[in-house]
């Protein structure tokens, strides 16, 4: 595991972040008052996940690597990273929704069903811990493997030509 200190730090920090923004959502009114901004949004966070994968990354080629990386090690520690923060979605995902936000699910299914986008039926298979559980963990890993692979692509040691 010490092999992968780095990688699990900033997977505790990006989960520190999300969870930060969880709240910051609460408080502008994302899951509630103004729920129907919440899609638009929360795809903010995208831009901050990005940054700390950078410096994540960045961090592995100066400590690990003495500068010097290639994409593949670079993209096998964003990978890395990538399984780590979808563990640690799971934690994250509980306080948001038990915590932080109880009332987000019951929020969500009445917007969906007053704007016509789902019936209440649709609505509850959809925002529901299950559910909900599923897509963190399935676009953390997903997410995280397509950062990691362009933060990867740019952080890598270039040739001398």
């Amino acid at each position: 595991m010490l092999k992968y200190k780095i990688e699990i730090k900033w997977a505790f920090i990006y989960s520190i972040a999300s969870l930060a923004w969880m709240v910051f959502e609460k408080e502008m009114g994302w899951h509630d008052v103004h729920v129907s901004k919440h899609p638009l949004y929360s795809t903010l966070f995208s831009f901050i996940g990005i940054i700390i994968y950078y410096f994540a990354l960045r961090e592995k080629k100066i400590v690990a690597y003495h500068s010097i990386i290639h994409w593949k090690e670079a993209f096998i520690a964003g990978a890395i990273m990538t399984v780590f923060v979808a563990l640690l979605a799971i934690p994250v995902f509980y306080l948001t929704v038990n915590i932080v936000s109880p009332s987000f699910f019951s929020n969500m299914i009445d917007y969906a069903v007053a704007s016509k986008v789902y019936t209440v039926e649709q609505a509850q298979s959809y925002f529901n811990t299950q559910s909900y559980l599923l897509q963190v963990i399935g676009g953390s890993l997903s997410m995280g493997v397509v950062t990691s692979a362009v933060i990867a692509y740019i952080i890598q040691t270039k040739k001398n030509k």
